[in-house]
């Protein structure tokens, strides 16, 4: 089979490069030839040499066309940048298809591109359709806690099912639990089962010594020590981390280990007195910039608790499964896919009341010794075996040979 995988974005530190590693070892495995395009100058980065030494073991070919990165500051912006992102996948197919003939193609961020579908029809045309959608949440939407999302939650519904029902889309793959449960018990819509889970994971990490890793990291040998790994901004909920550090409630052996890059709207909040204090009193390690996989097994290794609580986020997290497979609880947020993975998997704790000392009390239960947090460490990682870069490639593989079959 000739698979064709359109990737929008590589750029390092987003989920789509190691999503694309992932499909690429799982193909090679089953002698697919595998071609790619991507945007220029996304893969100048060192997974990026390997997705491209991967491609090239099939027998397939990277080549580069330009997409369309809109930025989205309200509805008008966020309609013309889904129009530019579809005329983008349409035009990448159209210079694919003039060097060769598919069997099926794969593109990745539907999110950003599938509602035009409904007007302009498919991007791809006359093959069939993989696509993956990492932000439907409709779902959670309506919960009582969003209820005044209602109707925009109603309106992505009803235009993510229109889509379901085009008879050219073969499939999409979605990494949220939740979401399947809606449709598990469905009435049988044929639309419907187009939709696919698939399990979303991150880097594995490669644990080693305890005491090691916090020697190597400079860390204190006999802290507790909550991990938040990967993007730093607002959307961490880290001052609300930083709060529950500094409650007087919180014991003093509770420190707080963060690496990644620095959004920039966030780096003024790093300059707040409370973050200042805590890092004198090394109840704060920074660890800032990109990480690779050695530092993040360091992290994982250093931790007692990953902290999940997560503002506004009702999607899936790729840092869940990292910190899972490394067996650390999880404290998170109280709403969406990591919540939901929280109570169903019990994995730790999902968190109610943002009052500090709340979180304070939840961070030491979920640091401290005990037969809970043994049981939590155990979960964890059993859930962890099933979401690795693997099981995911297995996944999506298992998604686009079950079209390549229906379309032939």
């Amino acid at each position: 089979m000739r698979l064709l995988l359109i990737a929008p974005t590589l750029v390092v530190g987003g989920h789509h490069p190691i999503y694309v590693s992932a499909i690429l070892t799982e193909a090679s495995s089953r002698k697919w030839r595998v071609d790619l395009v991507t945007a220029p100058g996304d893969l100048n980065h060192a997974m990026g040499f390997t997705i491209i030494d991967a491609v090239e073991q099939t027998g397939g070919n990277v080549t580069y066309c330009p997409f369309a990165k809109p930025k989205v500051n309200g509805l008008f912006s966020w309609a013309i940048g889904q129009w530019q992102r579809w005329n983008s996948v349409h035009q990448a197919w159209v210079s694919a298809k003039r060097k060769a003939s598919y069997d099926v193609v794969f593109v990745l961020d539907g999110d950003g591109w599938y509602v035009p579908s409904l007007v302009f029809g498919p991007p791809v045309e006359g093959v069939p359709l993989v696509t993956i959608m990492l932000r439907l949440r409709y779902q959670w939407d309506l919960e009582r806690q969003y209820r005044k999302k209602l109707r925009a939650s109603t309106i992505q519904r009803t235009i993510f099912e229109s889509y379901l029902r085009l008879n050219w889309v073969a499939a999409v793959c979605v990494c949220n639990a939740s979401l399947m449960q809606i449709y598990r018990n469905n009435d049988g819509s044929w639309w419907s089962r187009k939709l696919h889970y698939v399990p979303d994971f991150g880097q594995t990490p490669i644990l080693t010594n305890r005491a090691e890793a916090r020697r190597r990291l400079g860390l204190p040998a006999e802290g507790r020590i909550v991990a938040c790994v990967g993007g730093l901004g607002e959307r961490k909920n880290l001052f609300q981390l930083f709060q529950a550090l500094g409650a007087p409630v919180c014991p003093g052996d509770i420190c707080a280990l963060l690496m990644g890059q620095v959004a920039p709207e966030f780096r003024a909040r790093l300059r707040d007195g409370l973050v200042d204090l805590l890092l004198q009193r090394r109840r704060l390690f920074l660890f800032e910039g990109a990480y690779n996989a050695e530092q993040l097994s360091l992290a994982l290794s250093a931790a007692d608790c990953a902290w999940l609580c997560y503002r506004q986020h009702l999607g899936s997290s790729g840092f869940l499964w990292e910190a899972a497979q490394a067996g650390l609880p999880i404290v998170g947020c109280a709403g969406g896919e990591i919540a939901h993975q929280i109570e169903s998997l019990k994995l730790g704790l999902a968190i109610t009341d943002e009052d500090p000392a709340f979180v304070a009390l939840a961070l030491d239960r979920a640091t401290r010794p005990s037969e809970e947090t043994r049981q939590w460490r155990e979960n964890c990682l059993l859930a962890g075996m099933a979401h690795t870069s693997t099981a995911f490639g297995r996944a999506v593989c298992e998604v686009i040979q079950e079209a390549s079959t229906a379309g032939s």
